[in-house]
């Protein structure tokens, strides 16, 4: 059923990648079911969401990463799989790649203008240098990523941008900033994503503006448009990825609680609306599953009762013809009224290891003698 159920991802979105991580194997299996992509360890901090994913015991999760092993940027919807008795057995999902519509966010036709994504330890997710995303993707430590702080050389700097971060936390509107970004003055707007918990960064070279001491009034205007820009892009990012993974989030919790009849809107025809097709498929599969278990179980609990009787039936026949052949047996041994006729005192030790034994005695009488044996 899995293997149906992740089928279905790529059979909706063609461009999804579907997976299963066994947690008695520490096998990964991606898109092909049938032959495990790696084997993950434990220790491997690239293989870390998966051990904690098992450890936290939450029924689902969203993750957004460079995929080191897909090359491409991507969100994962992670489900635990448990087993009957409720215990966490392996982790599946599937994830659509994000990486075209991050580079169509990177682009930019004004010069000095540019956009870096990072996480709230400031680590780079997107930047306009691929090889700096490539080096944090195959990364094997978390210390060994780059980070926002490693291009700004002054710790005011960074200071600031942590500053930033922190009141982003509380607070929903764009952060502006001054400071210096690869040697030169610059202009910076910070906003965040709080579903993903990432936060894009637009940053403009002051002097890429021009005149900005002599034409005041035609900066302040080109300034305006940058932060409408940036404010357009944040919604725009929100109405495409935000508010879709919001229902998707929630949707899985639904499920994960045991109720299968939700169904999220299919009112687009992107990426995450196929994923909203698939994820509907998929509850149905679940629920359907499900129902036929029941019946399942059922009709192997009639057969195992319906055995049983059976069972007995042959044991009670066994034992009424054991109990006949013990009568047939005492048939041939001399009645007590025999030996008391013949003997004033006597006894009889006559004790069969089963219901029918092996042993018998034998007795005789003529005129002249009595005959045991």
């Amino acid at each position: 059923l899995a293997e149906e159920q992740l089928a279905s991802y790529h059979k909706l979105i063609e461009t999804s990648s579907q997976f299963i991580a066994i947690k008695s194997s520490n096998h990964f299996y991606l898109g092909n079911i049938r032959t495990p992509g790696k084997v993950l360890v434990e220790g491997n901090s690239a293989d870390r969401w998966f051990y904690e994913a098992l450890n936290a015991e939450k029924d689902y999760s969203l993750n957004v990463n460079y995929d080191n092993l897909l090359n491409k940027v991507m969100v994962w919807i992670n489900v635990l799989v448990r087993d009957k008795d409720g215990n966490a057995i392996a982790v599946a999902g599937s994830g659509i790649d994000l990486s075209g519509f991050l580079e169509k966010l990177l682009q930019h036709d004004e010069k000095g203008v540019s956009t870096v994504i990072i996480n709230s330890l400031g680590q780079i997710q997107a930047h306009p240098d691929r090889s700096i995303v490539e080096h944090n993707g195959r990364a094997k430590q978390d210390s060994d990523k780059i980070k926002i702080y490693d291009l700004l050389k002054n710790p005011k700097d960074h200071d600031l941008i942590k500053q930033a971060i922190a009141s982003l936390n509380d607070n929903t509107q764009p952060v502006q900033l001054r400071l210096n970004y690869h040697d030169k003055k610059s202009i910076v707007a910070i906003g965040h994503i709080p579903h993903i918990d990432w936060y894009n960064m637009v940053i403009v070279d002051e002097d890429s503006l021009i005149g900005v001491k002599d034409f005041v009034p035609l900066g302040m205007v080109f300034l305006v448009s940058l932060i409408l820009m940036l404010i357009s892009i944040l919604l725009i990012f929100s109405k495409m990825i935000t508010l879709p993974l919001s229902r998707l989030s929630q949707g899985a919790k639904t499920v994960a609680s045991g109720s299968y009849d939700t169904a999220l809107p299919e009112d687009s025809c992107n990426e995450i609306g196929h994923l909203s097709k698939s994820f509907n498929l998929m509850t149905t599969e679940i629920k359907q599953y499900t129902n036929n278990l029941e019946q399942l179980v059922e009709d192997r609990t009639y057969e195992l009762k319906l055995s049983n009787q059976q069972l007995n039936e042959t044991q009670t026949r066994l034992i009424d013809s054991i109990e006949y052949a013990k009568l047939i047996q005492h048939s041939f041994l001399p009645s007590e009224r025999e030996l008391a006729k013949c003997f004033s005192d006597y006894f009889v030790i006559n004790k069969p290891l089963e219901i029918v034994g092996g042993d018998f005695y034998y007795f005789r009488e003529n005129a002249e003698a009595y005959y045991i044996a």
